[in-house]
């Protein structure tokens, strides 16, 4: 009976695998397209969606171009494939393929390069651990544990200031623990790509000459060119399904003023097309030529953290059939019905874009919509039923599945309001009150954040208003509850919402205003709050990291070795680890250089237009400009120079052991306040046998015999150290690990037993955690914003 069962087992999968086999020969190229047309003209539809570029490569080749729909409503000029897109965080991968053709012929730095050692002695963080070890591939990979902070973006600082006032952003996750995607990271690595050439080149020149020009991607161009804004399609905005509503593409552009590199490239189906070949051959053109070396540019795929499991999709047999699970550096792997994917989307503004690639098949889809908000994951749907189908004839997703699987949310300013406060409930004072309308004047005013620079809370029409950068401005509708406000946006940001509570009512004024502007670490912008008064950050530590980025362990474990707590441990410490250079010593900003930036403001404003002031009170000098006087302005025009020393990569850089036991020398180190310093005392090895030459013994002193036994001593202290350390690290590790598969659940290991493909060796086990309710839902995630 049993062998019965496996015959017909068998023979069933033979036969689903040549059903499929049969239906992917079978299906010509039109007859791809024409389900291609049907299913996008239907999702668009149904989601009201008003256009969408798409670019197919098929077998490495140009499969399609196309667009769908129109390009804006009120002309109903078509869309076709060469109307660009804000492509948004698919930019991402654009800087880590520049990185990769930058590092590819250089050995003196790399991903797991630490930042400090490329950008000098005034790059801090926060951390002290991590000021002195986040590398590029921590920035990349979105595990650096900072949370976003995008609205900082909308600044009027430029980007120099805003890396500067990284240090005044606190990190919500543990380092290198886990996934937490990060834009300002990417305005940091950009500015790498500027501070290891050579030439003073932008990153947007230099990615010009290493990537669009070598892949003839003569369309593709940066946002905030304005010299080809006509080219774009227009962008709508969606609360519900059935609006559309138009967003002025200065509000794109201002998302990138600081930098371009979080998002601000701009393409179309044509040339992206040409990058999705680009990705598909390993670094080569359409000619086969040599763009990126294959080893260098292969980095950017390996995955470096695990992403909250998201996306996952089963048909209601358990079988995974969609995930994005892991990230890369600007790129994501997931799973397509057992084949390997990589992808990433982007989002911004009225735009929503997605690539998905399959390595193996050499396919890869591109599509962009004009439309962004209520859309039910279009992109992703629309990416996952193409590249399903031309595998397979056979896509798992249909139109029916795809227009009911995500319905229409309430985005209604109730629902907005009630959602943002419900969800935040635990950082504001929400005991309910009746709601008595309070005198403005307790609010109106100027508060300032380290980080964030000035907010403006003013009077006009009777109604409060906070306005933060050139053009970002919320209105404030009271909440019933003491002092807490619904912040509405404004003029072209009417899609942004916020919420402030204002705190510490002293003599009819509020002292302090808690802003959801970062709703995983909301900023407390103080009144009247002077940049002088910001602390000095935390030197870097003088923790040496126990094991190697390379070992790929989700958690940083380290071990500090203090030569006060072990006088007598015989060991040979290097330099680069106990001691400070001259050089750093006289670096290090001092709390003199902090003090200097005092300036005044006008603690009063009730001007509707704030941009001298935001400008003004909390104008920083740059991080990156060797003695660099920075003359800084307010609207009371108080002046103030600062010197700003910095320091500049060395190619001399040469990693040492950080520790090594030795038996002949024993180095003891004096700490004192300003330097750390070392001197070497030489000692007889104590496993020098006491025999001379006569084979008589020698008799030793009394010291002698002292020194003897204490080196020996010594020696044994320290092996027994270390192995002490050993075993504690490994427990350690032993149970994040168990800790980090105990979080999967139940159900993450599922077997993919479907017949339907050869391939599942590259299929990963992914968690379903879902009940029995959700078995038939397609879920999307929004891992790409």
């Amino acid at each position: 009976m049993k062998v019965l069962s496996i015959s017909i087992k068998l023979l069933l999968t033979y036969f689903t695998c040549i059903q499929v086999i049969n239906s992917t020969i079978t299906l010509k190229d039109d007859e791809i397209i024409a389900k291609i047309d049907d299913f996008i003209n239907g999702l668009l539809q149904c989601r009201n969606v008003p256009g969408l570029s798409l670019g197919i490569v098929r077998n490495g080749k140009t499969f399609l171009t196309k667009g769908y729909g129109v390009r804006n409503i009120e002309s109903g000029e078509p869309l076709t494939e060469y109307t660009k897109f804000n492509i948004a965080s698919i930019t991402k991968s654009f800087v880590a393929s520049t990185l990769a053709k930058i590092f590819q012929d250089r050995e003196d730095i790399g991903f797991s390069t630490p930042i400090r050692d490329i950008l000098g002695q005034s790059f801090y963080l926060s951390d002290s651990c991590r000021t002195k070890s986040i590398t590029l591939k921590d920035a990349l990979s979105h595990r650096t544990g900072l949370p976003r902070n995008d609205v900082i973006r909308f600044s009027t600082m430029d980007k120099d200031d805003l890396i500067f006032r990284l240090r005044y952003l606190d990190f919500t996750k543990d380092f290198r623990d886990s996934y937490m995607y990060n834009n300002l990271m990417y305005i940091l690595s950009a500015h790498v790509i500027e501070a290891i050439q050579d030439n003073g080149k932008s990153w947007e020149e230099a990615t010009k000459d290493f990537i669009f020009r070598p892949l003839n991607m003569t369309d593709t161009t940066f946002v905030t060119d304005r010299s080809d804004w006509d080219k774009y399609a227009t962008g709508y905005g969606k609360r519900s399904k059935a609006e559309n509503k138009e967003i002025d593409f200065e509000m794109v552009n201002n998302a990138y003023n600081t930098s371009t590199g979080p998002g601000g490239i701009g393409s179309n189906a044509v040339d992206m097309v040409k990058y999705i070949k680009f990705h598909l051959s390993n670094g080569r053109n359409e000619n086969g030529e040599e763009v990126v070396k294959e080893e260098s540019f292969l980095k950017i795929r390996d995955p470096v953290v695990p992403t909250q499991p998201q996306g996952n999709t089963d048909l209601g047999d358990g079988l995974i059939v969609w995930s994005a699970i892991q990230y890369g550096m600007g790129l994501v792997r997931g799973y397509n019905r057992g084949y390997q994917t990589i992808l990433h989307g982007g989002s911004q503004g009225g735009y929503l874009s997605q690539v998905e690639l399959v390595p193996k098949l050499k396919n890869g889809v591109f599509v962009s919509s004009n439309a962004n908000g209520d859309t039910g994951a279009l992109h992703v749907q629309a990416t996952t039923f193409i590249n399903d189908l031309l595998a397979t004839g056979a896509p798992w997703l249909n139109l029916s599945i795809a227009c009911e699987s995500s319905k229409s949310t309430d985005n209604s300013q109730k629902n907005i309001r009630d959602t943002l406060l419900e969800d935040n409930r635990q950082h504001f004072s929400t005991k309910r009150s009746r709601f008595v309308k309070q005198d403005n004047q307790i609010y109106t005013g100027q508060y300032g954040n380290f980080a964030y620079g000035n907010i403006t809370i003013y009077e006009e029409n009777q109604d409060l208003f906070l306005s933060y950068g050139p053009i970002l401005k919320y209105k404030l509708e009271p909440f019933p509850f003491e002092h807490i406000f619904f912040c509405q946006g404004q003029g072209i940001y009417w899609n942004a919402n916020t919420v402030a509570e204002f705190r510490n009512i002293r003599d009819n004024k509020a002292t302090e205003v808690l802003t959801l502007l970062e709703p995983n670490s909301p900023p407390v912008f103080v009144r009247d709050r002077l940049m002088s008064e910001a602390p000095a950050p935390p030197e870097p530590c003088e923790l040496e990291y126990f094991f190697q980025d390379d070992e790929k362990l989700s958690n940083c474990y380290f071990v500090l070795l203090s030569l006060s707590n072990l006088p007598n441990v015989t060991t040979n410490i290097s330099k680069d680890l106990v001691t400070k250079s001259s050089t750093e010593a006289t670096t290090t900003e001092s709390a003199t250089s902090q003090n200097q930036r005092e300036m005044t403001i006008s603690p009063n404003s009730t001007e509707a237009t704030t941009d001298t002031g935001v400008t003004g009170v909390f104008s920083s000098p740059s991080p990156t400009s060797l003695n660099s006087t920075v003359t800084e302005s307010t609207d009371d025009n108080v002046t103030d120079s600062n010197t700003v020393p910095t320091e500049s990569y060395s190619t001399d850089r040469t990693p040492q052991s950080p520790i090594s036991i030795s038996s002949s020398t024993v180095s003891e180190s004096t700490v004192t306040n300003t330097e750390l310093s070392t001197e070497s005392v030489t000692t007889e090895s104590p496993s020098e046998s006491p025999i001379d030459k006569k084979g008589k013994k020698k008799m030793l002193s009394p010291d002698k015999k002292e020194k003897s036994r204490k080196a020996l001593l010594a020696v044994v202290i320290s092996f027994v150290f270390v192995a002490i350390i050993a075993v504690v690290v490994g427990v350690i590790i032993m149970k994040h690990r168990k800790k980090q598969y105990s979080n999967l659940g139940d159900d993450s290991c599922v077997q993919f037993t479907n017949p339907l493909h050869s391939n599942f060796q590259d299929a990963a086990a992914v968690p379903t955690n879902q009940s029995s309710e959700e078995k038939h839902a397609v879920r999307f995630g929004k891992y790409n914003n």
